[in-house]
């Protein structure tokens, strides 16, 4: 709200991005608050589907991945590092 007030503010053309703006939060919030409605307010449709063994396997490698790297963030940042580094 306070990035399209100072648009606002600002006047010249920029009443036309805070116009843009808006318009694309208020699909944004339809889009996102119709999920919520959609897990918490309607009834459930079918149950679960059980997993593949194999997919199982590749979300269980992709989550410990994920919680390796939010514990221990290191490694990747210094190789993130280095991969920019080596740009310039």
């Amino acid at each position: 709200m306070y990035v399209f007030l100072a648009a606002m503010k600002a006047g010249g053309n920029l009443y036309y991005l805070a116009i843009i703006g808006v318009l694309a939060s208020v699909v944004g919030a339809y889009y996102y608050l119709r999920i919520i409605k959609i897990m918490f307010v309607d009834p459930p449709k079918e149950g679960f589907v059980a997993v593949a063994p194999k997919a199982g396997f590749v979300m269980g490698l992709a989550t410990a991945f994920v919680v390796l790297y939010a514990v221990w963030p290191a490694p990747l940042v210094e190789a993130a590092g280095k991969a920019a580094r080596s740009l310039f």
